[in-house]
């Protein structure tokens, strides 16, 4: 998009103001002039947010997700003792990872967010050592599990990051 020898590729070079000049150049406006700057930032902030808000939504519909696939995974468990005691604790905790971080979602402050991502965090490592368990007991095929124990753990990973992030810009 940036034409080599043009204003926004020399500013890019090492030790100039490249994000300031490719953005004034893109939008076709120039950050000098009355009004613009702030139009410029109004924009840069709506994208900004609106990214934030569809991560959100894609967390929901992912946490949501996780928790159907892991109800299919709990009722392919053996009709046994063990099998209805991991299926009734993997639909409890992998169902509340979505509840809960919809309920983060709708916090009424940070201190809030963080407790109730931390909940978030706590209900999606303990799916995790459910999905462990059923592996290490053989109760189920591996394959059958490794997707939803990899996607366990990546939930746990972006749960865990953005409660570092929130806490960071206190």
């Amino acid at each position: 998009m940036v034409v080599a020898g043009s204003h926004a590729s020399r500013a890019r070079e090492p030790g100039q103001a490249g994000n300031r000049a490719a953005i004034s150049v893109l939008l076709g406006c120039a950050v000098g002039k009355p009004g613009h700057l702030y139009n410029l930032l109004f924009i840069i902030y709506n994208l900004i947010f609106d990214k934030m808000q569809m991560d959100r939504e894609e967390l929901k519909k992912r946490t949501k997700e996780f928790a159907h696939r892991c109800v299919k995974l709990a009722f392919a468990l053996p009709e046994n003792v063990l099998g209805r005691h991991i299926r009734a604790q993997l639909i409890k905790c992998s169902t509340s990872v979505g509840a809960n971080y919809r309920a983060a979602c709708i916090a009424q402050s940070r201190a809030d967010f963080v407790s109730k991502l931390s909940i978030v965090i706590e209900e999606v490592d303990e799916s995790c050592f459910w999905l462990e368990f059923v592996i290490d007991k053989k109760l189920l095929r591996k394959r059958q599990i490794d997707p939803l124990l990899i996607e366990a753990k990546e939930l746990t990973s972006i749960f865990v990051s953005s409660r570092k992030t929130i806490k960071n810009n206190n």
